[in-house]
């Protein structure tokens, strides 16, 4: 799918990373880190972060609670003012948490994310346009990579399902809020629906 990405998707991904406040990639250029940006045709965007620093490394869940997105009309439309205003109002409506990690569950996530296959777009894992895209990105222990696919659902036998099931697994397991975690069970099943 990347060769199809323009200029103005990379646009509105950043409005979304921006407003979902997951920018610790690149707010914090020397750490390690992977992102998880997902946005479904259909249903709200929401961003998972793993962010491994000296100090003070952190897991990020964040989602916007409204399906409705005028970031992508205004930034489809290029119109850069009403974009602009259009992000600082999902900033501000935002779920959001960030449980840090101490050093054990930090080495303990480090270890499990450089342990996974090194993800890749299989055929099998393309969708209609009903499906969910997502922007993996990392930095640090791996080459820096951004990579973009749209999905149906994810298979189990592809090496996407355990870059997504980890994060999700980890989200699941540190999120307190029943908002987030009702977002998070509806991604799941998204993702994992039985064919």
């Amino acid at each position: 799918m990347s060769e199809a990405i323009t200029p103005r998707w990379i646009r509105y991904e950043e409005g979304l990373i921006t407003a979902l406040g997951c920018a610790g990639l690149e707010g914090h250029p020397a750490a390690t880190g992977y992102r998880l940006l997902i946005h479904p045709t259909f249903h709200a965007a929401g961003c998972l972060e793993f962010l491994f620093l000296e100090k003070g490394s952190h897991f990020r869940l964040a989602a916007l609670p409204s399906a409705i997105n005028p970031i992508f009309e205004h930034i489809w439309n290029e119109d850069t003012k009403r974009a602009e205003s259009a992000i600082m109002e999902a900033m501000f409506s935002c779920l959001e948490t960030t449980v840090m990690l101490d050093d054990a569950a930090a080495a303990d996530y480090r270890a499990r994310l450089s342990a996974l296959p090194t993800p890749s777009v299989q055929a099998a894992d393309l969708a209609a346009r009903d499906g969910i895209q997502i922007r993996l990105d990392y930095r640090g222990d791996r080459p820096e990579t951004t990579l973009r696919a749209q999905l149906a659902s994810v298979s189990a036998s592809t090496d996407l399902a355990p870059w997504i099931s980890l994060f999700l697994d980890t989200a699941q397991a540190l999120c307190r809020d029943q908002r987030l975690l009702a977002y998070l069970a509806k991604v799941r099943s998204y993702f994992f629906r039985s064919a």
